[in-house]
């Protein structure tokens, strides 16, 4: 794919050739491999401009920058690297969501009990469903190991065309509040989202509580949102049991199969891990406890 094409929905000023190609997409410069699009991200402890050297050596085919570098590679300059990654990775995987349908679902506690029994209901209905959290990941019925909640956008949408290219149609997933901070779920077609609870914790990444709530908010109202007037309270102490009447954003609408497990549920019904436990069969048994959020 042509890097122009990469970055069609990234507001970039590209410096090069716009007709590159790019073979993968990388923001760790160990990744990089001959033919990547290298994206130098600023992070809290390293600032990925200062790999951009080293990407080159690994044969990186152009840079996703903040600002001009002298290095010797196209570059596309964006106002913020880490938000060009996911419409980037979105289009660089051919827009997966568009036919994986995906539950998210947020929350303190209770993200990976809600997720493994989202998996198992729409598994006992037919639908082979992968499987995205803390514990572990599943992708065409094989596990594998994780290293957090809800991967990197680039890492993400690589799993949900992965989950395609594996036979499965569907992927329960859980969404961290620091990934909702971060964007890594930007792009994301969310079929259905679900919240389980909001308590303290994590306040060593986000300011206070509102905070906090804010950026669990935006998996129903999304990012592009915030500064409109939203259809549910945006203090959290106002009102702290309450549904989202705002339909998921970007949601497909698509409905599920029928199912005994689930008699009478839509994609944009409000769903909770009790009415999920409530619904599971008693054979079900629950996932190792999970701390991560």
């Amino acid at each position: 794919m042509e890097l122009r094409e990469v970055l069609a929905d990234v507001p970039a000023e590209i410096e090069g050739d716009p007709a590159t190609e790019i073979s993968s997409l990388a923001y760790d410069s160990r990744r990089v491999g001959p033919g990547s699009l290298f994206f130098c991200v600023v992070g809290e402890r390293a600032d990925g401009h200062e790999f951009a050297p080293a990407a080159r050596e690994r044969g990186a085919a152009a840079l996703v920058v903040e600002r001009r570098l002298d290095v010797e590679l196209p570059q596309a300059l964006v106002p913020n690297v880490r938000a060009a990654m996911a419409p980037a990775a979105r289009a660089f995987y051919g827009d997966p969501t568009a036919e994986l349908r995906v539950v998210g679902i947020t929350g303190t506690n209770g993200k990976t009990t809600t997720a493994f029994l989202v998996r198992h209901l729409l598994e006992q209905a037919g639908v082979h469903t992968g499987l995205l959290g803390t514990v572990k990941s599943v992708i065409g019925g094989r596990e594998r190991e994780v290293e957090r909640t809800t991967p990197e956008a680039i890492d993400l949408q690589a799993a949900f065309r992965a989950m395609l290219e594996a036979g499965d149609r569907a992927c329960a997933m859980e969404v961290s509040s620091h990934a909702l901070a971060l964007g890594r779920t930007e792009g994301t077609a969310f079929t259905a989202v679900a919240f389980t609870n909001l308590t303290q914790d994590h306040l060593d990444f986000h300011a206070d509580m509102e905070d906090y709530f804010r950026a669990k908010r935006r998996l129903f109202i999304g990012a592009d949102a915030e500064g409109a007037e939203p259809d549910w309270p945006t203090s959290l102490w106002s009102r702290r049991t309450t549904r989202a009447r705002r339909s998921p954003r970007r949601s497909s609408g698509r409905s599920w199969p029928a199912s005994p497990a689930m008699p009478g549920r839509t994609t944009r019904q409000w769903l909770s891990s009790r009415t999920a436990a409530r619904r599971s069969p008693a054979r079900w048994r629950s996932p190792p406890p999970a701390t991560s959020c």
